[in-house]
């Protein structure tokens, strides 16, 4: 005969003579053969030597799997075992999902779900009628149905930037599970604001991770000038309350800088710097006595970033 065979002799093995009868419904030949020194015959089987069978794994998912092996939704593993003798030959399929059991089908497909985010790790083989076992076969199923997070970590609430002011925004995203593929915003992490235009903007952070999931947060912000940034601080001087003669010293500073900040005859902004750093000198010498410690720091934030706007 052709190919690896062997001689199963269901009485004892061996024999002098070997005849065949027919091919049962295993395709093996049935027969019968005769032992040295004696008459006795003996049914015997030959059988070709079969490889294991081996058992392929299709993933599919509603939300598709992308190239890196990703998915946003559960997915469908369907296993097929194949034979050399046919798919009637195959036994049973055997497999386990992640720490679960050895779960055993005797067919030669099946098919389940995952549902778990994060990657799964699936074994399986496939065992034919002969008990030739399969090696095993390992895959993970990757599965990520959450979008990334991202933090801006400039207040998003009353952000009033100076025009032409150089104020660093830093924002950041995460993704546990398929790690993060963009993460982008109108410049880059660190870098200033855009105020060179006057007016409200929307300044919006996009992410998106290795599965495609995709994510935004945005925040407004207002750039405008030093002229209106003298005019808020003189708003917020009068919610001070101070007491009459450091108010009317400190407003009188202020509405000196800002006249001459829009004055026709100004040449450059000397003047006004000049005024301002001034008025940060008072109101060191205020600090405790006329201003409280609150009330300094936030006049002391306000005029250096005008200074340094101009």
């Amino acid at each position: 005969m052709d190919g690896d065979c062997g001689i199963v002799d269901l009485g004892t093995l061996g024999g002098t003579l070997s005849v065949a009868y027919a091919v049962n419904e295993r395709g093996r030949v049935v027969g019968e053969s005769y032992p040295a020194g004696s008459v006795q015959s003996h049914a015997t089987m030959w059988m070709t030597l079969s490889s294991p069978p081996k058992t392929t794994a299709t993933l599919t998912s509603t939300s598709g799997i992308n190239t890196a092996g990703w998915s946003r939704e559960a997915v469908t593993v369907a296993l097929a075992a194949t034979s050399e003798l046919g798919p009637a030959d195959v036994a049973s399929i055997t497999y386990r999902i992640g720490q679960g059991p050895d779960i055993v089908v005797d067919a030669d497909t099946v098919s389940f779900v995952v549902t778990d985010e994060g990657q799964t790790a699936v074994s399986y083989y496939a065992e034919d009628r002969d008990g030739n076992i399969e090696s095993p076969n390992a895959l993970a199923v990757a599965i990520d149905r959450t979008s990334p997070s991202i933090h801006i970590a400039t207040p998003s609430v009353g952000l009033s930037l100076l025009q032409g002011e150089s104020v660093p925004v830093t924002y950041e995203c995460v993704d546990a599970l398929s790690g993060l593929a963009s993460c982008m915003g109108p410049v880059s992490s660190g870098s200033p604001y855009p105020t060179t235009t006057l007016g409200h903007f929307d300044f919006v952070v996009y992410a998106r991770d290795g599965a495609g999931n995709e994510a935004n947060v945005g925040q407004t912000y207002l750039v405008i000038t030093p002229v209106a940034a003298l005019e808020n601080l003189l708003v917020i001087v009068q919610q001070f309350h101070l007491k009459r003669d450091i108010a009317r010293s400190l407003t009188a500073q202020l509405h000196g800088a800002l006249a001459a900040l829009t004055s026709h005859y100004s040449r450059g902004h000397r003047a006004t710097i000049d005024q301002l750093t001034a008025t940060l000198q008072w109101v060191n010498r205020q600090r405790g006595r006329g201003l409280t410690d609150d009330q300094a720091a936030i006049l002391t934030s306000a005029i250096e970033r005008i200074i340094a706007a101009l």
